[in-house]
């Protein structure tokens, strides 16, 4: 299960197996959704979330290169897109914040 839920922090979708065990279904929602959840922080918090996915692929935070910039840019647009973001109804009330982060994110890599 472990293997398969950090698997799933990729696309964000579980593997259709889930699909056929409820409770298991519902606590890879919850993981899924508490992965996604730093997006819905607060602005400070968020940039420096930012800075951190630089840095783990091995990037100046202050001045990536444009490959890096495109492929983030790329992964935010990818992840805007989906509807809902959040699959629980516990993390259901971050939404909106977290769509209105992923906007600036997605300017700031423009």
């Amino acid at each position: 299960m472990g293997r398969d839920l950090v698997l799933a922090t990729q696309s964000h979708r579980l593997p259709e197996t889930y699909a056929a065990d409820p409770p298991w279904q519902r606590a890879g929602q919850i993981f899924l959704d508490a992965d996604l959840a730093i997006l819905a922080a607060a602005p400070d918090r968020l940039r420096e979330h930012d800075r951190a996915i630089a840095r783990e692929w091995a990037q100046d935070p202050d001045a990536p290169s444009a490959s890096f910039r495109v492929g983030r840019k790329r992964a935010l647009v990818h992840l805007r897109e989906q509807a809902p973001l959040f699959r629980s109804a516990e993390f259901a009330p971050l939404e909106p914040r977290t769509r209105r982060n992923l906007d600036m994110l997605i300017d700031l890599y423009g």
